[in-house]
Order: C-alpha cells, then structure tokens, then sequence
C-alpha cells in the first residue's frame, strides 16, 4: 500500500531529489567552465576540447543504455541509493546483459510514440550543446573576458535560473507544458543568437545576454520534460526514461563534436582571411 505525501515528507522529498540533480549537473558541467585551463594545460586546440566533452557525455549515454537492461528489475528507491553511492565513489577516484533485458528495450523502442520522444529529446539537447561547451572559451577569446570574471556567468545564469524554474513550472501547469515549450522554444532564439555574436562590450551587456540564455535554454526543459514523461508508457517508463537518459547524453555528445568540426572550419577560415580574434576585456 503506498504511502500519502504529507507536505513534510514532499518537501523532503523534493530537497533529496534537488540534491541529487544538483551533484550529478556539477559533476557533468564542471568540464566546461574549464575549457581554457585544460587547452593550456594539455595542450589541446578548443576542437581538441570539444571531443573531450563528447567522449565524457558519450561514455555517459552508453552507460544510460546499458542501465537500462536491469532498472525495472530493483526497487527505485535502493536503486537509486546504490547508483549515487557508487557515483560518489567514481567522483572521488578520478583523474552482457540476459535476453529478456534486450527484448524489453526493443519492446521500448519499437513504440512510435517513444520514438518521436527520443528524437525531440535528441533535438532540444543538440540545439544547447552545440554552444553551451564553448561559452567560456569563446568568453575570453572574442568576447575579451578575464578568467576571474568567467564564474559571473555561471553564476548569474545559476541564480536567475533557480527563480525563474518555480515561475515557469507554474506556467506549464496553468498554460500547459505544451504552449510553454512552444513559447519558450521561440524565445531561446533570441539569446543564442545573442550569445554567439557577441563582441567585445560592457560586461553588463555580457551577463544580461548569457543569463536569459541559461533561463530559457533551462527553462524549455521544464515543459519538455513533463511532455517526455507524459509520452513514456507506464509499463516501461522506467526502461523509458533510461533510454530517454542514454540519448540524452548521446545528443550532447554528437553536439560537442559537432561544435568541435564546425571550430576546426572557422579556424581555417579565420587563417585564410588572416583574421584575429580581439582581446580586449569588456568594461564593467
């Protein structure tokens, strides 16, 4: 018999899952921040960058897949305490499956509707991270950012996005997740192309642009996901939202390589128009 949340236990409930997303997207940003100490210090061109977040958001999406081949089988709960257990273990130490599990993945995959649903997840994660790895990179090379002002980015993108996730939750429920997608969806298309044609100006001007970047680049994901959820039958929604994961980290992966081509052609061109990236730090 299941238990009734009480407003205590929800709350509760609500700050332990807060916790777990909180620790598994810093595990998965802190990479990109990074971008121009690790080209520094290994060496590396900002493609070369590029394929080391694809290989760690790929290697991401193969173990999503194959977690899929045994996640229904356990209780959610232990699972999920085991899973972040031995998370935390690999945090801290770094520097096949039965037929049955196959068939159930197949069985999931062979649904039309998921399958419409895995390729809007593959889609809403490309468009963001084919830009999102490059940010600070692009920051102090075009943009004439310092290092020390990088972290304002983050973390005004951070804040604004923790106040204005609860605002839109509360659209999506009175709109509908649907509407709000679609108006978020169109609004995005504003900041990106903000973003990435920046040039060097008043850090204000900096922040203000990559801030509604984060809102509504994190905010389209609230609809979104409620729309995945919604799509996913109750009988494999656990095999579904594994899957769902695995293609997830996929799609971040093929965009960051993607981004890295794309880098590798503008660099040629650059070279060929014996053109150079300005330098000036934007002015407070």
């Amino acid at each position: 018999m299941s238990q009734t949340l009480t407003p205590k236990r929800e709350l509760w409930l609500l700050i332990t899952l807060a916790g777990i997303q909180f620790t598994n997207i810093l595990d998965f940003m802190i990479m990109m921040p990074l971008g121009p100490q690790f080209t520094a210090l290994f060496h590396i061109s900002d493609a070369q960058f590029g394929l080391l977040v694809s290989a760690y958001t790929l290697s991401a999406g193969a173990s999503g897949l194959l977690a899929s081949t045994y996640i229904d089988r356990f209780d959610r709960k232990r699972l999920l305490l085991v899973l972040y257990c031995l998370f935390a273990l690999a945090t801290l130490l770094r520097l096949h499956a039965p037929a049955s599990a196959w068939q159930r993945i197949r069985e999931t995959v062979a649904e039309p509707n998921h399958r419409r649903a895995f390729v809007f997840s593959v889609l809403i994660m490309f468009a963001g991270f084919t830009i999102i790895p490059y940010i600070t990179i692009f920051m102090q090379t075009n943009v004439g950012m310092h290092p020390e002002q990088i972290p304002l980015i983050y973390l005004c993108g951070g804040v604004a996005t923790l106040v204005s996730a609860r605002w839109f939750g509360r659209l999506a429920d009175s709109l509908g997740k649907f509407e709000t997608f679609r108006l978020l969806a169109m609004a995005v298309v504003v900041p990106m192309f903000g973003i990435t044609l920046l040039v060097p100006t008043s850090l204000w001007v900096v922040l203000g642009t990559s801030t509604l970047f984060f809102v509504c680049m994190s905010g389209r994901m609230i609809p979104c996901m409620a729309m995945l959820t919604s799509a996913a039958n109750p009988a494999w929604r656990g095999t579904f939202m594994t899957i769902n994961s695995a293609v997830q980290s996929a799609s971040v992966g093929i965009a960051a390589l993607v981004g890295a081509t794309a880098s590798l052609l503008a660099i040629g061109v650059g070279r060929k128009l014996n053109l150079h990236a300005p330098r000036s730090p934007p002015k407070a």
